[in-house]
């Protein structure tokens, strides 16, 4: 899980730590559309909300919750 409070994400020390790429602007890469949906460069992490799109709304990162869930099931062949 990735935590992001606030307007602008920060990603934690370990974010680089674990070769998960960010952009730019310090967002989450994590794209919808992949072979597991919100899957980072790291494989076995997942990501969504702030930390992947900046400021937004909550029902969005509630979306991204599920699709990341969606990923992982996908990704451990639940």
């Amino acid at each position: 899980m990735i935590i992001a409070f606030g307007f602008q994400p920060n990603p934690p020390e370990w974010v680089a730590k674990h070769n998960i790429e960010t952009d730019g602007r310090s967002r989450v890469v994590a794209a919808e559309e992949q072979t597991f949906m919100k899957q980072t460069s790291n494989p076995k992490v997942f990501a969504g909300g702030d930390m992947v799109r900046g400021s937004n709304l909550v029902v969005s990162a509630i979306w991204d919750g599920r699709k990341a869930a969606e990923g992982i099931l996908d990704y451990l062949e639940v």
